[in-house]
């Protein structure tokens, strides 16, 4: 059965359990800066905090970062708190620190002199004005792994022609071809709903830093990391990339190289998706829908003899069978038949699915006097534990213990840094 939605308040009580997550996990003893701002570094910077890494999330004192002023809004200890700032901040130090003070630039280079990796994603050129440029952050620990997500790329280790130009998903889902192969067939080129723009370069971030990491295992030495959001995505569309590359023939919405059925239908009661791509899912599809007699009625390759176009045989049939029908019926007899096919889910009826449940993609942050969830880890590693739900913090909640923890300031030191306005 397709899992129903349930009303779910946004906000639970606290589990009496207690987080899941203990030592040892991969990343014990990391210590990463994350300058980050938005989607794309905090998501990443969140998984390697989840993954056991002392992540210290520096924003500007006061405003902090952008994303806490982006909607949705809930209220929470008198404060109205931004969903982006609680997609991404679980299990962070929060420590606010003016870049723009000589003392405030002072106190992170003396975090960097102690850090494994620096995370940013200013626009190429910022870190620079800001006085902390590679050159002066390799100075003082040649050891750091410098991770940089930008639009286009810095050009400091390859060539960026628009590294001054700004992106942000939306931007990245253009230039990178992708959105050109969204949308539905004969309709204009669509967005994809979640922030991929975003997300992508991240977990590329992510996977990037773990090789440099490696690399500083065998050699002692740090490096700078650049990964573009277009880059990203257009790494993403390899499939449309790959197809002209062979053909010359340019993807489009209403051809996917795909020969056999493979799009969106129309059940009784909801839209179901069905994926027979290839000769054997066709030899399991066409007997499941009582039309075996279609398998004698398939064309010839065209003129590259590689491309079938037998989902034109079997579409009428399956539209006509799939109408007729409710999706779990559909659901329910092509998964028998071994079709990989699904209903098209909401929101609300795919974090109640049993999948999601089972697979503990939903991580409980506390929040409000109860938790509310946030998205887990898609991947499962035998024998380390599974994310928990460290608190969002407001903009410097651990200043001073950062401060006293890592740097050993006394009071009146700490006292100094805040009259200099530079915490």
């Amino acid at each position: 059965m397709i899992a129903q939605a349930e009303d779910r308040p946004a906000r639970r009580p606290a589990s009496k359990e207690g987080p899941i997550m203990s030592s040892p996990r991969p990343l014990d003893g990391l210590l990463v800066l994350d300058l980050t701002q938005m989607a794309s570094g905090p998501y990443g910077t969140m998984l390697l905090a989840d993954a056991g890494a002392t992540v210290i999330k520096i924003e500007r004192p006061g405003s902090g970062d952008p994303a806490r002023f982006l909607p949705p809004f809930t209220e929470h200890e008198g404060a109205m708190v931004s969903a982006g700032i609680v997609r991404f901040g679980r299990n962070k130090r929060y420590l606010s620190l003016n870049l723009q003070s000589a003392e405030g630039r002072a106190t992170l280079l003396e975090l960097v002199r102690r850090a494994d990796a620096l995370w940013e994603n200013y626009v190429p050129g910022t870190m620079d004005r800001l006085g902390l440029s590679e050159a002066v952050l390799r100075e003082a620990n040649p050891r750091l792994l410098h991770v940089a997500i930008s639009g286009y790329g810095s050009g400091v280790v390859a060539p960026a022609p628009f590294a001054n130009r700004p992106a942000l998903d939306l931007i990245a889902q253009a230039a990178s071809g992708l959105m050109a192969v969204s949308g539905d067939p004969g309709g204009p080129p669509a967005q994809i709903g979640a922030v991929i723009g975003d997300l992508v370069p991240a977990l590329y971030a992510v996977i990037a830093m773990l090789f440099a990491l490696r690399l500083r295992d065998r050699t002692g030495e740090g490096r700078f990391i650049e990964v573009a959001m277009v880059d990203a995505l257009s790494a993403l569309n390899e499939r449309a990339a790959v197809g002209y590359s062979l053909t010359g023939r340019e993807y489009s919405r209403d051809w996917l190289g795909h020969g056999g059925p493979y799009g969106r239908f129309t059940a009784r009661d909801r839209d179901v998706v069905i994926a027979a791509s290839i000769p054997s899912l066709w030899e399991r599809l066409a007997p499941a829908i009582g039309r075996a007699d279609l398998l004698e009625l398939a064309p010839a390759p065209d003129e590259t003899g590689r491309w079938w176009r037998f989902g034109e045989v079997m579409k009428p049939a399956i539209v006509e069978w799939v109408g007729a029908r409710t999706a779990d019926d559909v659901v329910e007899t092509l998964s028998a038949a071994g079709v990989p096919c699904a209903p098209v889910l909401g929101v609300a009826e795919m974090l109640a699915s049993p999948q999601t449940t089972a697979r503990r993609l939903i991580v409980e942050v506390p929040f409000a006097g109860g938790t509310v969830g946030t998205m887990g880890w898609p991947m499962k590693i035998e024998g380390v534990p599974e994310p928990a739900g460290g608190a969002i913090g407001a903009v410097g909640r651990d200043t001073e213990a950062v401060l006293r923890d890592l740097l050993g300031y006394d009071e009146a030191q700490i006292a100094a840094l805040r009259a200099a306005r530079a915490i």
